[in-house]
């Protein structure tokens, strides 16, 4: 995980000793628009086709209403990005109720607003999930991992015409900023296939 760990923005990241990279979001920190000052532990991409892959573990207590966290995708010349992965849009300011889905920053929005656009219920009694996302170029694709490892796709989407992904990594944000995210980790990044300058952890 020492790939990804670029702090930009007032949150905390930390590699533990079993490689797992731990966000800790504060409370006064929020993504409302693009704009906002943020955490994005990332790698340059070149805007061409990819796939990849991540294991996450969501917070077990700290995980605010109008949180989420996951895989992300990053236009900053577009002022485009979009979230895959668990999500807290259930009224509870705890992990009790998580969702699976996609949160998108589109630039032709007023300031970039953020919106949830695809929301599903997580798995039930998972602690971990392998969220696997991919770009054609035309479009983004987010699946998550069976037992059986397979695959089932909970999200597809299109970006805005000229979107091409300059940063892939991961994001913990928070609606308004009033509540906290602890400990959400990714224990492995993987870059599956693409022709850009991002690799998968060793």
């Amino acid at each position: 995980m020492k790939k990804l760990c670029i702090v930009l923005a007032a949150a905390l990241c930390g590699v533990q000793s079993q490689g797992a990279l731990t966000i800790d979001h504060p409370s006064q920190g929020h993504r409302y628009y693009y704009g906002e000052n943020h955490l994005i532990p990332s790698q340059e991409w070149n805007g061409t086709a990819f796939v990849v892959e991540a294991d996450l573990v969501p917070p077990e207590k700290d995980f605010a209403n109008g949180s989420w966290c996951g895989i992300a995708v990053d236009d900053p010349a577009l002022k485009e990005r979009f979230v895959f992965g668990p999500l807290n849009t259930s009224g509870k300011e705890d992990a009790s109720a998580l969702s699976l889905g996609c949160v998108e920053y589109r630039h032709k929005k007023p300031g970039g607003i953020n919106d949830v656009k695809k929301k599903f219920p997580w798995p039930r009694g998972e602690k971990k999930i392998t969220v696997r996302v991919a770009w054609d170029g035309a479009k983004l694709t987010a699946a998550r991992r069976l037992a059986d490892g397979t695959y089932a796709r909970f999200c597809e989407i299109a970006p805005t015409e000229g979107f091409a992904p300059k940063k892939i990594g991961l994001a913990a944000e928070n609606y308004v900023g009033r509540g906290r995210i602890t400990a959400f980790k990714c224990t492995t990044f993987r870059v599956l296939s693409g022709e850009g300058p991002a690799k998968s952890d060793p």
